[in-house]
């Protein structure tokens, strides 16, 4: 597991390398050593390429949604500057468009990692669950959507307010007059103009709405870090999993 750290590990976790930070600048760099972040670049795998180093989405037909492939041939797309070069020193051709140039932040995670791995080797049984999931899980966490949904427990008349401005995505009657609800944090475009509520009122009561503490550069920069150091095995193996 490349996001945990393990202390006798031959891998360097992901999480521990130099992450995105700080305001992006919009750049026009051309040269790609300059640029730590993200980058839209045109690509061109070589002729010899057997296992691929970048990933691309794909629509499919079947209305199963997009899907993740390491194709051959050339496209456009975003990616984490350091998998680029990664792809590069494997025989790419790279040509940068433009990109978001980040600072470097160095060991953001460590003090983190380093005291959920030492209960984690120095525990058992569910305390060392515990700490295993709490080192396999802040990346995807960062990567969270930044909204979110209400819960709460309503009375009839409060519910009935809430169907009226917001989607309700699930609704249990505990009682008569006790209703647990979970629904949009934001208003209903649909739902308010079915009720005859102002969506633009609603939408201005809202504009302080508590966010989720995220960070999707920091997020996909541990994903791209953890493709990186999983590629030099990847690319001798026969099967990985």
């Amino acid at each position: 597991n490349v996001f945990a750290y393990d202390y006798n590990s031959l891998y360097p976790s992901a999480m521990l390398k130099d992450l995105p930070v700080g305001n992006p600048i919009h750049s026009l760099v051309k040269d790609l050593d300059k640029i730590f972040g993200f980058v839209k670049v045109k690509v061109k795998t070589p002729d010899y390429m057997k296992i691929p180093v970048l990933p691309t989405r794909v629509d499919t037909t079947d209305g199963s949604g997009p899907k993740l492939v390491f194709p051959l041939g050339s496209w456009v797309g975003w990616y984490f500057s350091e998998e680029v070069k990664l792809a590069k020193n494997y025989g790419y051709d790279i040509e940068v468009i433009e990109s978001y140039i980040f600072d470097r932040g160095a060991n953001i995670f460590k003090d983190y990692v380093e005291n959920m791995a030492f209960f984690k080797d120095n525990s058992t049984g569910a305390r060392r669950n515990l700490h295993k999931l709490l080192l396999n899980t802040p990346y995807g966490r960062l990567g969270m959507k930044p909204i979110k949904d209400v819960i709460k427990i309503v009375n009839v008349r409060e519910y009935e307010e809430i169907a009226r401005r917001f989607d309700i995505y699930m609704a249990i009657h505990f009682t008569e007059d006790e209703i647990f609800v979970k629904h949009s944090k934001y208003p209903s475009k649909m739902a308010c103009e079915q009720s005859g509520v102002s969506y633009e009122n609603e939408l201005m009561k809202g504009v302080n709405y508590d966010f989720v503490e995220n960070s999707t550069p920091v997020a996909a920069a541990i994903t791209s870090w953890a493709r990186i150091i999983m590629y030099p095995t990847i690319v001798n193996s026969a099967y990985t999993d």
